[in-house]
Parts: structure tokens; C-alpha cells; sequence
């Protein structure tokens, strides 16, 4: 067994840390065990996510998000003698603290339940989903929830938006959320803000784009089990990628969205492989977007109203983005200017 499965981090195999999840009977076992040469990280990125049988899109999407900037993601872990040390925000204490794990995770067959590890067997995502859990009191807990929290915790940041918009409105209500506890079902404490129409909106996401804040976006009401016409999953957080205002020179306003299942995609214009790509040559040179079934997608602004009710933002800068090689800048960077 690995010599980290063997630290005693008082989270691990206690019946605890799996009640109320349905995966009472889960084996804890070795990440370093299951995964074929594992390691904490490669090449991150936001391709690296892949939620598993536990409802918390809202911090793998905000993990999405994150992945973005590597260097900030390789900051919150270190391997320290026999076991992982995560650094997390703590909205209780207002700083950072140490969160100790081993890397023993609740597994089925000899995999891992909850999110998985990466293509090239990165095991990070693992370990900070499970640094969640301990901190906030158990996986129980990490059954829905807002990415906005798991942008705080993990960037230390406590400048936190909730923007929504109900069906049939033309302006977002806009809340200033403000947490006082690591769990997420208790502690916060909410604000008005000034709404927000459709273009200014629009132009908040763009300018937080361009700053290199963290943004997530919650489709319409629903369940999980349930798509819109166009592929989009009801009920679920997405990580907003990226924002674009006149690519190519075109009038266009577009936004970039993944589902952190990796797969499960909008169909709609812009969306892989549609016509549009071919149609306008210059914004396909402006934005390079990649045609593969890995959740992430282009949309338009006016169908991304339509589709997602509520973005989910922090503010605070994230670092430096992962562009790469031949890629060009961040779609927004030439109308910051």
C-alpha cells in the first residue's frame, strides 16, 4: 500500500465522511494504489475534470475554472513526508489553513466514486474534492452548493457575486454574498447589489474576463437527468471559460462553457462543428476553438441567457492564464485596451 494511504488524517474511513451520501459502504482505498503511476500534477488544465457520483458540479466546475491558471492550482497542495497538505480559505478563521489528508478515497471495484483522476493520472482533483469534504464536515455536504464558495476557498478571496435573472426578466438581480462558515450549508450571509440588463451584464463578464477573475454559470431549474433542447444539462454548474466582443472584427458576442462532466455539450450556433465555424473564417482564427467531445463549447450571448439562470464570480485576480503555444490571447484582450 502507499506509504501516504498510511497517515491517520481522522477523515478517512470514518463513518462520518460518507453518511448521507449513499456511499455508506465505499472501501477507502490508495489513489497511488489505484492509479497507474499516479502523480499530483502534469500538464493542468481544465480538461482535467471529470465530476463522479457525487452532486457537486459546483466546486468541480469552480475547479475548472481554476485549472486555468496551473500555477495557482500546483499552489494548493504539497506533498509534506507521508501525507498531502491542501491550503484552503477558511471563512471561519479569515485565512488560509492546512488541510491534512492521506490519499485514501471512497472507491467501488478499484476506482475512485467521486472525481476522478485525470487523463494523465493526476491525482489533484482528488485530493482538494477531499480536502473539501474533511473541512467542510463530510462529502454529505458537498451535494450541491455555489461556486462562488469554492472560488473563496480556494483563491482567498471574499469578494463573491451571485448574479440571476428569472425567466420572462430583462435584468439580473444582483447579490453580494458574504460566508462565515467552511460548510456551505450554513453561514451566509446575502446583499443587494445594483442589477444588471442583458448588455451590462454582458459587460461585467467581459471586463471580469479580462482581469482573470473566476466565473461559473447554473443552467435553468431542473435535475441532472434532464437536458434543454439544445444539450444543456438542467440544474447544473458550468465554468465560464471565456467572454468574446467582436471576434474577428464581426459583431458577434460570445461566451465559452464547460460542463465539468467533460462530455455533454450545447448543439446549438456556434457550438462544435457548426456551420457557423466555416461561415466566418475570421472569428474561427480569433478564438481557434477545438471540435471534440470534451464539455466544453462556444455559445452565443442571447442563447447563453436563455439556457442559464444565474453566474457565479469572484473577484480577485487568479494569476496568469495557460495559453498554448500558438494559441492566441484571451478573446477579450484587444477591447480592454
Amino acid at each position: 500500500m502507499s506509504a501516504f494511504a498510511d497517515y491517520y488524517d481522522e477523515f478517512s474511513d470514518t463513518p462520518e465522511a460518507l453518511e448521507e451520501t449513499g456511499k455508506e459502504g465505499a472501501e477507502w482505498t490508495s489513489l497511488n494504489d489505484m492509479v497507474p503511476g499516479a502523480r499530483v500534477f502534469a500538464t493542468v488544465d481544465p480538461s482535467d475534470l471529470h465530476q463522479g457520483q457525487l452532486g457537486d458540479c459546483w466546486l468541480i466546475s469552480a475547479m475548472a475554472s481554476l485549472a486555468e491558471y496551473p500555477e495557482v492550482v500546483k499552489g494548493l497542495i504539497r506533498e509534506e513526508g507521508d501525507h498531502y497538505v491542501v491550503n484552503l480559505f477558511s471563512f471561519v478563521e479569515n485565512a488560509f489553513v492546512p488541510v491534512e489528508i492521506n490519499d485514501k478515497v471512497p472507491a467501488q471495484s478499484g476506482n475512485p466514486l467521486f472525481v476522478q483522476p485525470t487523463a494523465e493520472n493526476e491525482i489533484w482533483p482528488c485530493l482538494v474534492e477531499k480536502a473539501f469534504a474533511k473541512i467542510g464536515g463530510g462529502y454529505k455536504n458537498l451535494n450541491g452548493g455555489w461556486p462562488h464558495f469554492a472560488f473563496g476557498m480556494m483563491k482567498g478571496t471574499t469578494e463573491l457575486f451571485l448574479h440571476m435573472k428569472q425567466a420572462g426578466e430583462t435584468e439580473y438581480m444582483s447579490l453580494v454574498q458574504t460566508f462565515t462558515e467552511d460548510n456551505l450549508k450554513n453561514g451566509v450571509e446575502t446583499a443587494m447589489g445594483d442589477p444588471l440588463d442583458t448588455d451590462g451584464m454582458f459587460e461585467e463578464l467581459l471586463s471580469c474576463n479580462g482581469s482573470q477573475f473566476l466565473m461559473a454559470a447554473g443552467s435553468n431549474p431542473g435535475t441532472d437527468t434532464e437536458t434543454s433542447g439544445m444539450g444543456v444539462v438542467q440544474g447544473h454548474a458550468y465554468t465560464i471559460l471565456d467572454v468574446a466582443d467582436c471576434p474577428g472584427g464581426t459583431d458577434f458576442r460570445l461566451i465559452q462553457v464547460r460542463n465539468p462532466w467533460g462530455r455533454g455539450e450545447w448543439t446549438g450556433p456556434w457550438s462544435d462543428g457548426s456551420p457557423e465555424w466555416d461561415q466566418y473564417p475570421d472569428v474561427t482564427d480569433a478564438l481557434n476553438p477545438e471540435a471534440k467531445e470534451d464539455g466544453a463549447f462556444w455559445m452565443p450571448w442571447d442563447d447563453f441567457e436563455s439556457q442559464y439562470s444565474a453566474i457565479y464570480i469572484a473577484k480577485g485576480a487568479a494569476g496568469k492564464r495557460n495559453i498554448p503555444a500558438g494559441a492566441p490571447p484571451p478573446a477579450c484582450a484587444c477591447v480592454l485596451q
